[in-house]
């Protein structure tokens, strides 16, 4: 039978006037249907749980895999997941992520050998996305009714929004690109928003070189307002002694970050030209949404707030060239002074690490004494964390009792305990010789009123210690220094407590 078949879904093309298909055209013209069919409405719902490459059957002339129109992909990914389209054939489609876990899943065409042959696209979980393949590359297939923009500015009398209005369940993007690969987006997750303000919580992203997630540099719980890093944030070292709210480095408290689970970003919407006044939504409501802001290597790609024709801010992927191992297109927050002048800096960080760093130290809340949580602390919190455990306190007594087996305190120190209790060593010392004829004299420490240890006699003696190591509860107590004698007019110049950690 001479028979071909249709570019690119392999439909059967019989010959005319071909006697091996003699009194079989309704039966080819019936199959044929069937694949038209499909190709048009067809559905395919696979696991793809066991991961790797993932190739889709394609026969020509016949039922397959790959020439459905709507595609669902389900079970429990764990690892990176790839679905590679026939190779060499155009084809629109429908992909719906339905999968579990952590890890992504990317839609790429066949090069032959089972790997992608060009640009993969990351399906985000739980969305739906409209693709499409030219036989190398998959993108996303974008309907008219989107706004195109190439460049001007918001201009609004009052104030100005830009809206990206989606469905609770679907990711909103921000995307800055180079020659259309992602460099850096602002998303706000597909978590479902489930009642006490849950859910649409908002991330930062870096890209790699080919587009694909290299890091969640920061999430934000919209509930709570809590941002999450996944690196330490570099500060600038605050004042010694400071006391004020603002962010506290290493030199202050050494502390790990939480990290939290990657996301995907969403299909975008191109912006290609125009100016926009007013409140202007972007979106139908109903798909997902991403804003991408596009230029290449080396160049800026700013987002701008003015007040009338005066910078305020900009949020901008800079135009540090890429010079491979993710170099390159970092992100930065800057500030205008009212001429629309820079005044500085705010907060930078490099794609490649994904770490932020701070132009001032930027101000944290004050958390409670004690707190041992992965939460970033303030100079406030450190230096009273710090304070509550007393350096030596030095005495320069003269001790003149009347009577005998006089009870003197020579020094106090206030021990406030953090919560959860602490063990310390205490310690008590007189660094001198006593006069010759000193008799009955001795040291001792005590806790709120109370005996630590047996005193120790000192009768002429130097460098005299009495040391105690003892687990405190929380709370406030009075450490005493005390000198028990009886004698007159002993003088004591040297002598410290001091309570020290125990490790």
């Amino acid at each position: 039978m001479s028979t071909t078949y249709s570019p690119n879904y392999l439909f059967i093309e019989p010959a005319v006037n071909d006697p091996t298909t003699t009194n079989q055209w309704g039966d080819l013209l019936n199959l044929d249907m069937t694949l038209i069919d499909s190709a048009l409405a067809g559905e395919l719902i696979l696991n793809v749980s066991a991961g790797g490459n993932i190739v889709l059957t394609s026969i020509q002339g016949q039922p397959d895999q790959a020439r459905n129109y709507s595609f669902t992909f389900t079970g429990a990914l764990h690892g990176n997941t790839i679905v590679l389209w026939p190779q060499g054939l155009n084809r629109n489609f429908r992909v719906t992520n339905s999968t579990t876990g952590n890890n992504t899943l990317s839609i790429g065409a066949d090069d032959g050998t089972g790997n992608p042959a060009g640009t993969l696209y990351v399906v985000p979980s739980g969305a739906t996305s409209l693709l499409s393949s030219d036989g190398t590359n998959v993108a996303p297939t974008f309907n008219d009714g989107f706004l195109p923009l190439t460049g001007g500015t918001l201009t609004q009398t009052g104030g100005v929004s830009l809206a990206l209005n989606t469905p609770t369940v679907a990711n909103r993007s921000l995307l800055y690109q180079t020659n259309g690969v992602n460099r850096w987006s602002w998303v706000t997750g597909a978590a479902a928003e489930a009642g006490a303000n849950s859910g649409s919580n908002i991330f930062l992203q870096s890209f790699t070189d080919a587009g694909a997630i290299l890091s969640n540099v920061m999430g934000i719980t919209r509930s709570t307002g809590v941002i999450n890093l996944s690196a330490i944030p570099t500060f600038a070292t605050a004042t010694a002694g400071s006391s004020n709210t603002q962010a506290a480095n290493t030199n202050y408290v050494d502390r790990a970050i939480t990290t939290y689970n990657a996301f995907a970003q969403s299909t975008y919407f191109p912006i290609a030209g125009g100016t926009i006044t007013g409140n202007t939504n972007i979106g139908d409501g109903a798909n997902a949404i991403t804003v991408g802001l596009k230029g290449g290597s080396g160049t800026n790609r700013n987002l701008v707030w003015l007040s009338g024709s005066s910078l305020r801010w900009n949020l901008l992927c800079n135009g540090v060239a890429e010079s491979g191992g993710n170099a390159g297109s970092n992100l930065q927050l800057q500030a205008f002074d009212d001429s629309g002048a820079l005044i500085s800096g705010v907060f930078s960080t490099t794609r490649s690490a994904g770490t932020l760093s701070f132009t001032n130290t930027p101000a944290l809340p004050t958390a409670p004494l004690g707190d041992n949580s992965t939460l970033a602390a303030n100079t406030a919190f450190v230096t009273r964390a710090v304070n509550a455990i007393p350096s030596a306190r030095a005495v320069n007594v003269v001790i003149s009792p009347s009577g005998t087996n006089a009870f003197i305190r020579l020094a106090r120190l206030v021990l406030v305990v953090p919560t959860g209790g602490y063990a310390y060593i205490i310690t008590a010392n007189v660094t001198q010789a006593f006069a010759a004829g000193t008799v009955n004299t001795q040291l001792k420490i005590t806790l709120n009123g109370s005996d630590l240890n047996l005193a120790l006699n000192v009768i002429q003696q130097t460098n005299v210690t009495i040391q105690v190591f003892q687990f405190l509860a929380a709370g406030t107590y009075n450490v005493d220094m005390n000198w028990l004698g009886a004698n007159a007019n002993v003088s004591i110049d040297n002598g410290t407590i001091s309570c020290v950690p125990a490790t």
